[in-house]
């Protein structure tokens, strides 16, 4: 499969075209379609790179996401449709994963200017307020693909509070909050959690902040955050069993000084 591959850099490095027959590197973040189909407007002519899947939907093609949460139709822009690239991509199936780089077109479907099978491995980490259980919009996450902390890249969370990672050949990630206060426990904040659990069962990590414990999917991460301006109010002490005994007021005054006479008064005996 000779054709043009497009790896989707991180924010700091921009966007890189490579030509190889290797399947490339993603390290997203990428845009996701839920974000697209909500900022129409703002993405309208923008060129921009989407993770999804593809399906020919009874000679309408359309990309969605999982369980079909949103999905756009598409068109393939006149650059491509001439390409060996175009002829692999609309054989993959509905469970593939690719990458898409393209624009709105009226805000109503994707123009697709290029792509390619996406094989590399990923995991989603969804952030939650657990003071609305809504999702963290606005976090830059630190996420490492090591043991080590320092060095973690921070990836923003879309308008769903999700981060696409890109995890390649790492075998553990750890994950730090960055602008929200972290509702793990502090023994738990330097976690290695287990890519390999992930993708299989999914992992939600602890939650000091709510009762809420929803089951992660496999390849997913949930994490809880509180806003670090949150103070959280608590019930009021239980009363005690035995009344409390009365004190006067007068309990509370300090006693009377102690003096020492000077005078001393000696008895002779007779």
């Amino acid at each position: 499969m000779l054709f043009a591959r497009f790896s989707a850099m991180s924010l700091l490095y921009g966007t890189t075209w490579l030509t190889s027959a290797a399947v490339a590197q993603q390290t997203g973040p990428f845009t996701s379609l839920a974000d697209l189909r909500r900022n129409a407007a703002r993405f309208e002519n923008r060129t921009v790179t989407v993770r999804s899947h593809f399906s020919q939907g009874n000679g309408t093609p359309v990309i969605f996401d999982n369980d079909h949460t949103t999905v756009l139709p598409i068109q393939w822009s006149n650059q491509i449709r001439d390409t060996p690239q175009y002829r692999e991509l609309i054989k993959a199936t509905e469970k593939d994963w690719l990458v898409f780089t393209g624009h709105l077109d009226g805000g109503i479907n994707f123009v697709i200017h290029d792509g390619q099978f996406d094989n590399t491995p990923h995991v989603t980490i969804k952030v939650i307020n657990a003071r609305t259980n809504k999702p963290v919009t606005d976090e830059r996450l630190n996420v490492a693909l090591r043991e080590d902390q320092i060095g973690s890249v921070a990836l923003p969370t879309d308008t769903d509070g999700i981060i696409d990672v890109t995890t390649g050949n790492a075998t553990i990630i750890r994950i730090l909050s960055n602008m929200y206060g972290d509702c793990r426990s502090r023994g738990e904040l330097y976690t290695n959690y287990s890519i390999a659990e992930i993708h299989q069962n999914g992992i939600t990590t602890g939650n000091l902040c709510s009762n809420a414990r929803p089951q992660a999917k496999p390849g997913e991460l949930i994490l809880y955050e509180i806003p670090k301006t949150f103070i959280p109010s608590y019930p009021k002490p239980p009363l005690p069993s035995t009344p409390p005994v009365p004190v006067s007021p007068e309990s509370f005054l300090a006693p009377a000084p102690y003096t020492i006479s000077s005078e001393v008064k000696c008895s002779t005996p007779s």
